[in-house]
């Protein structure tokens, strides 16, 4: 018999459920997802992005609106759960009730609001949301960030993009603490106002005024809008009220379960040992156990290695894995490459490595990140690489974990990738994926479906945070100018380079461009890759007609497309049949 399984929330989390649901067992529930945003489940991460202007909303949906319909699952977007009957199983929202045999929160976690006078001016937003980002860029003028955390950081630097003024407050003496140690914090700052952005540090904030922000000093920074980065807090308040034990977050063991029976819960409202998450690839990895419990084959529980963040500003590379705060007792190793501004610092305990920060090259995060929990006895030399710039790292450091460098990430390269993770070949080796395209692999077969109005984010194959969460290292919009055989390396166009112990070559095919006058004009564009796709819908906006070459079936798919954009179309064959 079909159970009723209930999804509250339709986050990264609860869509990775529901998709793991689907693939394993597609019978076996009828799913309804709840979630209160109006949008369809998107890619959080991609929210800093997606504010610098660098995506557009088209871009971050996890998935295309018609998978829930082919897939028989029931989404609920823009509706609210008001209340959850334990004792008669069922949920009301608004004046509805939908009754349901296992339920899931997935509720996440909602931004820390600071209490302070003045914070409930409409000029204050907190930034987690879809519709927190069109608010934030639906107001111009100078912009105040309160927090120098991750979050404050990416949003700083995602505003000063647009131009104009922008202040980060923090109340620390160094930026993103505790992830960073003094040096990179500073460094930091340096970078952050290099790019014109006002940092000030260990400040207190005494008052959100009608046009700007107050300081216990007296300073005043000028602001039409404030952002909120400060922090964020297990919405466990639902889950709360229903009776369901919650502490910090909602109480659940390593099965994803809850203190009564058939509740459950995964992603950022749940704690588990006393322990809360708030990155996605633990969250995820919450989704994969607690599918397997429900489909009737569970695994050992969840248990999670730290896998480290990372800074998602364009220009910035920065990532910090385990413990960053020294004891008595540790050892701290550093290294710093004055000249591109390479920092690398290491924390040992005992002679083994237990804390990671880079900054600069962030080329070693993965394999520096899987020994974070090994016995391996750590050298002054894991502080530097082959591809290291730095003249003392020649030829120093050999890492236990071979490196296995794939050219190309398209359809066939992304196929090879999963079958490494299905085969634990990620585990053994350093993983570094070379993407001359700015997109991740895509379906290629269904590319015409982009002009009929697909996103790239839904031809995408490589779903949610796929590489942060298996370790490995993509590389977009980086081509491979040559390789040397003789000493194992592959260069970049700007002269970088890595060493491999494996060179794996799917470069894939590229079009043949007849040397016939006039292939080279504005006009004329090839029929390839979602870049040229681009292109030639940009082209199309001002044209009237449009003529293919070739009329076999990529040219008929091209025809169709030019069609959907509204030109009248002709198709050329120089064939007989």
């Amino acid at each position: 018999m079909t159970r009723r399984l209930v999804v509250i929330g339709n986050g990264m989390a609860a869509t990775r459920l529901v998709q793991r649901l689907v693939e394993r067992d597609p019978a076996r529930f009828a799913i309804t997802v709840v979630g209160d945003e109006p949008h369809p489940a998107y890619n959080r991460i991609q929210l800093s992005p997606l504010l610098a202007g660098e995506k557009t909303a088209a871009q971050i949906p996890l998935l295309p609106a018609e998978w829930y319909t082919r897939h028989g699952v029931c989404l609920r977007s823009g509706e609210a759960v008001d209340e959850v009957d334990i004792q008669q199983r069922r949920l009301r929202i608004a004046e509805t009730w939908l009754p349901w045999d296992e339920l899931v929160f997935a509720t996440g976690s909602r931004p820390f609001i600071p209490p302070l006078p003045g914070i409930d001016r409409p000029q204050v937003m907190p930034f987690r949301t879809l519709a927190d980002v069109e608010r934030i860029l639906a107001i111009p003028g100078p912009a105040v960030v309160i927090g120098g955390g991750v979050l404050g950081v990416e949003a700083a630097a995602a505003l000063r993009r647009h131009g104009g003024e922008v202040t980060l407050l923090h109340r620390g003496s160094g930026l993103m603490a505790p992830l960073t140690d003094a040096f990179a914090a500073d460094e930091l700052r340096q970078q952050l106002e290099a790019r014109g952005i006002r940092c000030v540090l260990a400040c207190r904030i005494a008052a959100i005024d009608a046009d700007g922000v107050r300081l216990a000093d007296g300073r005043v920074f000028r602001a039409a809008r404030v952002v909120l980065a400060t922090g964020v807090q297990p919405d466990s308040r639902l889950a709360a009220q229903s009776g369901v034990l919650c502490q910090r977050g909602i109480v659940v063991d390593r099965q994803m379960a809850s203190s009564l029976p058939g509740i459950s819960a995964i992603g950022e409202c749940c704690e588990i040992d006393g322990q809360t998450w708030g990155l996605v690839a633990p969250c995820l990895r919450q989704a994969e156990v607690l599918a397997d419990r429900l489909c009737g084959a569970p695994g050992e529980g969840f248990v999670w290695q730290d896998a480290g963040t990372r800074l998602k500003v364009t220009g910035i590379e920065l990532f910090s894995a385990g413990e960053q705060q020294a004891g008595e007792q540790d050892d701290i190793y550093t290294s710093w490459d004055p000249i591109d501004r390479h920092y690398r610092r290491l924390l040992l305990r005992d002679g083994r490595l237990r804390g990671v920060l880079l900054m600069g090259d962030c080329t070693a995060a993965a394999a520096l990140t899987a020994r974070l929990e090994s016995d391996e006895p750590v050298t002054v030399d894991w502080l530097f690489d082959p591809s290291s710039t730095q003249p003392q790292a020649a030829g120093i450091m050999t890492m236990t974990k071979p490196v296995l460098v794939l050219v190309g990430h398209g359809m066939v390269g992304h196929h090879f990738l999963e079958q490494c993770v299905s085969r634990n070949l990620h585990q053994q080796y350093r993983i570094v994926v070379f993407g001359e395209e700015r997109y991740p692999a895509y379906d290629r077969v269904h590319l015409s479906e982009y002009f009929a109005g697909r996103s790239a984010e839904s031809l995408s194959l490589a779903a949610g945070d796929y590489f942060i969460e298996h370790g490995i290292e993509l590389r977009l919009g980086e081509a491979v100018a040559t390789i040397d055989r003789d000493a194992r390396l592959v260069r970049d166009a700007e002269g970088h380079e890595i060493h491999w112990d494996k060179l794996v070559l799917a470069t894939g095919s590229y079009p043949f461009v007849p040397p016939i006058p006039g292939n080279d004009l504005a006009g004329c564009f090839v029929y390839r890759t979602l870049d040229d796709l681009d292109r030639i819908a940009a082209h199309a906006a001002a044209a009237k007609s449009g003529v293919v070459i070739g009329g076999g079936l990529l040219g008929l798919e091209a025809a169709n497309a030019l069609k959907q954009l509204g030109l009248e179309t002709q198709v050329v064959e120089f064939a007989r049949t």
